[in-house]
């Protein structure tokens, strides 16, 4: 665990590491300019991740998180449509929670 991942408020261990992925993904596609990643900024009013940015956003996590050997696009799809909904990096990591769960 990185010091800065501490200092986010990330923590230790999977959950830790699981936000800061997710913050770093997010940062790629924020259209804002921002230097950390807020859990509680919202997607579209402070990070300026609206339209196509949302879907590959959605898609790109829906790709890290998939588990190894994973083809089935029916749940792939399902994982995106749910991400895309999100409000704040928080909530993308509760749903992502829910789908890894429910697989």
């Amino acid at each position: 665990m990185t010091t800065e991942s501490r200092e986010r408020g990330f923590g230790d261990g999977p959950d830790a590491l699981a936000l800061s992925t997710i913050c770093g993904v997010v940062g790629r596609h924020a259209t804002s300019d921002v230097g950390v990643i807020d859990l509680d900024a919202d997607l579209r009013a402070d990070l300026g991740i609206t339209g196509r940015h949302r879907f590959e956003l959605a898609g790109e996590l829906a790709e890290i998180a998939s588990l190894p050997g994973e083809t089935d696009d029916a749940l792939n799809v399902a994982i995106i449509e749910v991400l895309v909904e999100a409000a704040t990096v928080r909530d993308i990591a509760a749903r992502l929670a829910l789908a890894a769960a429910a697989a």
